[in-house]
């Protein structure tokens, strides 16, 4: 199968996925966005990875705790969103789904926060120079 029809059926499956995430009713996903970040389909159509992200809105949960929750509860709606994924997409055969969390935006945040960090302690560097300057 063409690498384009495949990046055509990943792109489908994360914008139907989408839909569908919205439509879970778990109280373990209540407190929390999750997002379909990218989606990785075999050529064979029989296995899709399925790379999520977690935003919590539940302050009295850590962030780990909180997504520990929302792996088990898509993995326990699987079947659920196997369904309806097969009901919107007209496929020969509906993937298995594979639920991996995708840390990039946590990763990108770590990095914004040290480089914040790094910068004020550049500018607080900066200052004592300017002032043995002015004297």
């Amino acid at each position: 199968m063409a690498k384009y029809r495949i990046g055509r059926i990943n792109d489908e499956m994360a914008r139907q996925l989408a839909v569908i995430f919205r439509n879970i009713r778990d109280p373990r996903l209540d407190s929390c966005l999750v997002s379909v970040t990218a989606v990785d389909t075999k050529p064979d159509l029989r296995f899709a990875k399925i790379y999520y992200s977690v935003i919590n809105y539940d302050k009295t949960l850590t962030d780990e705790e909180k997504d520990k929750q929302v792996q088990e509860a898509l993995e326990s709606s699987s079947g659920f969103v196997r369904s309806e994924l097969a009901r919107l997409i007209n496929l020969r055969l509906t993937p298995e789904l594979t639920f991996v969390r995708d840390a990039s935006m946590t990763r990108g945040a770590e990095i914004s926060a040290v480089l914040k960090r790094i910068e004020r302690e550049e500018a607080n560097r900066a200052e004592p120079a300017e002032e043995d300057a002015d004297e």
